[in-house]
């Protein structure tokens, strides 16, 4: 049965193209169809991903190339000699396949298949649903020759045409029900051997004859007697006019991106319909080397047919067998004729393609209702619709446009801020004393932090503008936005000139507006942008390297605006007042410790390093970091006065996480473990102030990440 299709499939093909004055050609044309669907079909059985694939010279671009011959045909001097006309004609249409062969099997080769994973199921689902269109017309227009067009519902009414198509597309309603009751697999062979008798019995008992009926459309045919397998010769190519060649040579694109989504819809579709993994740049390598060698021969561009492919596995005869059969089926009709095709009943091929086309349109118009959300299924409904009004290729190029809007639609509803915190959870690496961190804590709801995320355009930034301004009319206010970019993959142009309307927000409203972490790509945007931002240019708006960069210039602003007394270079005891003010005990924890004095850069912990001490920072400022082994560093910490450093790994036992370095020149009190052991020995009660103490400090982190926690859940 797919051997016959395919056959019917191909010389309908062939006819659309060898038409006018290329019809004495006709045997030639549909020859050379029927050896590319052989090569097509070959090779795609040899080397495609999934077994089961039929695989002929497709009619859609059969219909462009038909196109492209007849404006080739019409460019000929009225004087040329047929055999002139026919060589131009198939050499344009064989450069367009071998070219198409290369450009296919060029995406497969770069594994550039994926791509077509981007398109929504609703596109992929409107291409299958107009692909049942065409393939419940094809049948029709088997049966009965008639198109679709304005008058085409007259047309299929008018007397003695209803008799050819209705019995065709009945034998398709039965398949439908029956094969969806009953799954066995022989439920569809056995319908259609049922459907031959049925045609021949009814034949006899009317008394009519096979010729009679022939003439009456009933059956397929009558074919050309000629010899179909007529190959091309080196010789031949002395006839083409190549001056017409090139000038036309460029309507074969339109053929070669058109068969490029066909194939790419075509897997995707089947990976729907089976259930099972295809690999699409396997199937465009299979495409390219099928249609390389089809148009050496002067064949037409041929890939996978989604219809046919369908009746394989729906038949549960998914394997690499059936395909070698059905190009067993066509070798044979190039070796003999196709006159052994005249007595296959018109309304069981008709049938046969008007059932899948049924089955298709079932399940993505009344199926995926139920599946799909309202605008998704609008979109199915119109790829149909304008396939059945414009066309397959319009109808593909409007699904196309369509799955940029919906793209568009639904992306522009992601949220582009992926956390919005102010100066109260968001707070830079460096530690502050606890009347600092409370006045910080006051005056943070005056800062406020976006981090943003994914491709930004002009449909989502819109979005971080209305934030901007919905804060400045509510609350405290502000001083400071960062956006933080760090998450962010790239942005066009029209959200670069986004950030220059909240760089005159930041300037009319007397706040700082911060851009920090610009991944490369965005800065070049930035760069190439004619609304590019710097700080020269923007007074209000500054560009750093991080987000704990501005946080930490945001913070010393506000403690400066808020005449907050910093002296890191205070005396020991009035910075260590802060931290040991709450046990009366702990005052003599000093005169039991080891005074350090380290200069400015100098290390006095090394990450790595056996954990055996801690130390209580009295004066300066040091900073504790995390050396990369691909030579990085990252800033963990930085620690003024009245800090501890190292009590993890000093409690824990275990290395050294980070180095620590000084600042500027710092002093420090140290605590060694058998220091420990002497006070715990001898005064059991600072020993248990010293803890009370470390606890405390790691019971504030703990809470500080607690509300950052949970601003980050908001």
């Amino acid at each position: 049965m797919v051997g016959l299709l395919t056959i019917v499939l191909s010389i309908s093909m062939a006819t659309m193209v060898y038409t006018g004055d290329l019809l004495p050609f006709l045997p030639n044309g549909i020859g050379l169809a029927l050896i590319s669907t052989a090569i097509v079909g070959t090779v795609f059985t040899l080397t495609g991903s999934m077994p089961g694939t039929a695989a002929f010279s497709q009619l859609a671009p059969g219909a462009i190339l038909a196109v492209i011959a007849l404006s080739a045909v019409g460019a000929l001097p009225g004087d040329a000699l047929p055999i002139t006309r026919f060589m131009t004609v198939v050499s344009l249409i064989a450069l367009t396949t071998m070219a198409g062969g290369l450009a296919f099997f060029a995406v497969g080769l770069f594994r550039l298949g994926r791509l077509v994973r981007y398109l929504p199921l609703p596109v992929v689902g409107g291409f299958i649903a107009g692909t049942g269109w065409l393939l419940l017309t094809g049948g029709i227009r088997v049966m009965t020759d008639v198109s679709p067009s304005v008058t085409y519902v007259a047309d299929l009414l008018a007397p003695g045409v209803w008799t050819q198509w209705l019995p065709g597309l009945a034998l398709a309603a039965v398949v439908v029900v029956m094969t969806g009751r009953e799954r066995h697999p022989l439920a569809f062979p056995m319908l259609i051997a049922a459907a031959i008798v049925g045609f021949y019995a009814v034949m006899a008992l009317s008394g009519g004859s096979a010729e009679a009926w022939r003439d009456a459309g009933f059956l397929l045919g009558p074919f050309p007697e000629s010899d179909l397998l007529r190959p091309l010769h080196a010789g031949d190519l002395v006839h083409v006019d190549w001056g017409v060649v090139a000038s036309h040579a460029a309507g074969g694109g339109s053929v070669i991106v058109m068969s490029l989504m066909a194939i790419l819809f075509n897997a995707t579709a089947l990976e729907l319909a089976t259930g099972r993994k295809v690999d699409l740049n396997s199937e465009l390598r299979a495409a390219g080397l099928g249609n390389l060698l089809a148009g050496s021969v002067g064949g037409t561009v041929g890939y996978q047919a989604l219809s046919l492919t369908m009746l394989n596995h729906r038949l549960r005869s998914g394997h690499r067998l059936t395909p070698i059969v059905s190009v067993a089926v066509v070798v044979l009709t190039l070796v003999y004729g196709a006159s052994m095709l005249e007595f296959v009943p018109r309304l069981v091929v008709g049938g046969v393609l008007a059932y899948l086309g049924i089955a298709f349109l079932i399940e993505w118009i009344h199926g995926a209702y139920s599946r799909l959300s309202r605008h998704e299924y609008a979109v199915v409904v119109t790829i149909l619709l304008s396939i059945v009004a414009f066309g397959f290729l319009p109808g593909v190029g409007i699904g196309l446009v369509l799955a940029v809007v919906l793209f568009v639609v639904t992306y522009s509803r992601i949220d582009i801020v992926r956390h919005a915190l102010t100066g109260a959870s968001a707070r830079s690496r460096v530690s502050w004393s606890p009347q600092e961190r409370a006045l910080l804590e006051r005056r943070g709801e005056r800062l406020l932090v976006l981090q943003l995320q994914g491709f930004l355009f002009f449909g989502s930034v819109n979005a971080l503008v209305e934030r901007v301004e919905r804060r400045l009319e509510v609350g405290e206010p502000l001083e400071g936005v960062i956006v933080d970019f760090r998450h962010v993959s790239g942005m066009d142009s029209t959200a670069s000139a986004t950030f220059i309307i909240l760089s005159g927000m930041a300037e009319s409203a007397g706040f700082t507006l911060f851009l920090v972490d610009l991944p490369p790509a965005v800065a070049r945007q930035q760069e190439r942008s004619a609304y590019g931002l710097g700080p020269d240019e923007a007074p209000s708006t500054r560009i750093l390297g991080s987000l704990d960069e501005a946080l930490e210039w945001c913070e010393r602003r506000s403690l400066a605006s808020a005449h907050a007394q910093h002296e890191p270079d205070a005396a020991p005891e009035d910075r260590l007042a802060e931290l040991l003010a709450d046990d009366e005990k702990l005052h003599e924890l000093l005169s039991r410790l080891e005074r350090v004095e380290v200069p400015a850069g100098g290390r006095f912990i090394v990450q790595g390093d056996r954990a055996d001490d801690l130390y209580l920072v009295a004066s300066g400022r040091v900073t504790a970091r995390l050396e990369e082994a691909d030579g990085a560093v990252v800033r963990l910490e930085t620690m003024h006065g009245g800090n501890l450093v190292g009590e993890i790994g000093f409690y824990t036992g275990h290395d050294r996480g980070a180095t620590v370095v000084a600042d500027v020149p710092t002093t420090l009190y140290r605590l060694t473990h058998a220091d420990l052991a002497t006070i715990a020995a001898h005064d059991p009660l600072l020993t248990a102030a010293l803890h009370r103490l470390v606890a405390k400090r790691l019971a504030e982190r703990v809470a500080h990440l607690q509300r950052v926690v949970a601003a980050l859940q908001r």
